[in-house]
């Protein structure tokens, strides 16, 4: 999947957290439900807010980044959303007590 295309079907909360969980990551998957539900909002709320987040909020040297961590990537979207999401829930409340990496 194309990065844009990911960030424009995660605006559909229901697809974005299809699209999370079938990045195949039960860690990753884990800590966005405690994320979310730190949040009060679902993993696809949550999903779609991390995504919508970062393509307003990210500066010159995170999309760097992100891309120089997908581009390798066999499927860049996934690893992009991937990427995302392992940051977003590095962010949330301490109650969420995501894991650490």
């Amino acid at each position: 999947m194309r990065i844009g295309d990911l960030i424009e079907r995660c605006e559909d909360e229901a697809v974005a957290a299809e699209t999370a969980t079938s990045l195949g990551d039960i860690g990753l998957l884990t800590d966005v439900a405690a994320a979310a539900a730190a949040s009060n909002v679902t993993v696809g709320e949550f999903a779609a807010m991390s995504v919508e987040h970062f393509v307003t909020h990210a500066n010159h040297r995170d999309w760097a980044n992100m891309f120089g961590r997908v581009t390798r990537a066999p499927d860049p979207g996934a690893a992009f959303l991937h990427h995302i999401l392992s940051d977003a829930v590095m962010n949330v409340p301490a109650t969420a007590a995501p894991r650490s990496f």
